[in-house]
């Protein structure tokens, strides 16, 4: 008799949080909608507007919380790759150099004090 292995899937186990588990989350609203709603609500495939607005808020709920795990240093330093990349913004986040310099008070700043 053969051993029989667990079906392998690209989705993989479900180690992550259910803050960054999207079909956890999912499976979550779905669950409150029907506990909440099911009295008008009977239609819960994804065709349906509710329950595609329902995944687009999961989506970006996982996405926000995907976007908390990275440390401060990461989101405000660019590297030299970063600048290349088709969706770089520049304005998009002051950089460490500007928010981090070493000279909180500049000419203008004394300018403006003595001219006070």
């Amino acid at each position: 008799m053969a051993i029989e292995e667990p079906p392998t899937s690209i989705y993989g186990p479900s180690e992550l949080p259910t803050a960054l588990n999207f079909r956890s989350l999912k499976t979550l609203g779905l669950d409150t909608i029907i506990a909440t709603g099911s009295e008008s609500w009977t239609d819960y495939n994804e065709h349906d507007p509710g329950i595609t607005i329902l995944e687009i808020l999961t989506l970006a709920a996982t996405d926000l919380s995907y976007r908390t795990t990275f440390s401060i240093e990461d989101i405000l330093t660019v590297g030299p790759s970063e600048t290349d990349a088709p969706n770089f913004h520049p304005d998009q986040f002051h950089t460490a150099s500007k928010i981090l310099s070493s000279s909180p008070v500049s000419l203008d700043d004394l300018r403006k004090k003595i001219i006070d």
